[in-house]
């Protein structure tokens, strides 16, 4: 009986080993503030990042994916009207970014051209003029990423440290601009990881990046 029980468990361990995992990772974008005078605990948000292989067009060299991205408000008083995140995808590899969620939010994507006061510079920003994520608010964006068919990615091409921006910036996973806040206030959240682990992940990054990007 219990030679019996010990083949199961490993039967089952080892398809578990084997099973298709999600491809997702979740941020904070509020362990870090911007400004001294807004303390990291006030500012509260989530972003989830996913992507999948929509459809493969062998013929026209061509990939879709769709990329999702879930972002939260958990804060009772700010407002979020600015998204930034990056990719260590290449100019060569991604021919069009497209937002195929419905709203007033603008897409905009420039490998390493995107500066975040305080955070660095960033590959790839939602900004809304007209329309903000509320207080205890979640909205799903969905993008339409098209390739070629050369790379296969997953969430982790779109979960990559920021570049160095003005000096003294701290490198990021992710940002957002909270505002109108108590008192009016407004500062940029961020996922940044301490320094010394931001030093190791930078080091990875960077071999990463000069890999992808050459």
């Amino acid at each position: 009986m219990t030679q019996k029980f010990i083949v199961i468990c490993i039967l089952l361990f080892l398809m578990l080993l084997g099973a298709p995992r999600a491809q997702a990772a979740s941020i904070s974008l509020s362990t870090h503030s911007s400004n001294a005078s807004v303390s990291a605990a006030l500012l509260d948000a989530d972003l989830d990042i996913s992507i999948e292989l929509d459809q493969a067009k062998p013929d026209k060299n061509e990939k879709k994916w769709l990329l999702t991205l879930t972002a939260a408000n958990l804060t009772p008083d700010f407002s979020i009207n600015e998204i930034y995140f990056n990719t260590t995808a290449s100019l060569g590899d991604i021919q069009k970014l497209k937002l195929k969620s419905t709203n007033n939010w603008d897409l905009t994507w420039g490998t390493d051209n995107i500066a975040v006061d305080g955070f660095g510079l960033f590959d790839i920003s939602l900004v809304s003029t007209s329309e903000q994520l509320n207080p205890q608010e979640t909205f799903t964006f969905t993008i339409e990423v098209k390739t070629t068919l050369a790379p296969d990615y997953t969430f982790e091409d779109f979960f990559a440290l920021s570049s160095p921006g003005s000096p003294g910036s701290i490198l990021a996973y992710g940002a957002a601009r909270f505002f109108d806040g108590p008192g009016g206030q407004t500062a940029n959240g961020a996922h940044a990881p301490e320094p010394a682990t931001a030093f190791l992940l930078g080091l990875g990054a960077l071999a990463l990046l000069r890999k992808r990007r050459e």
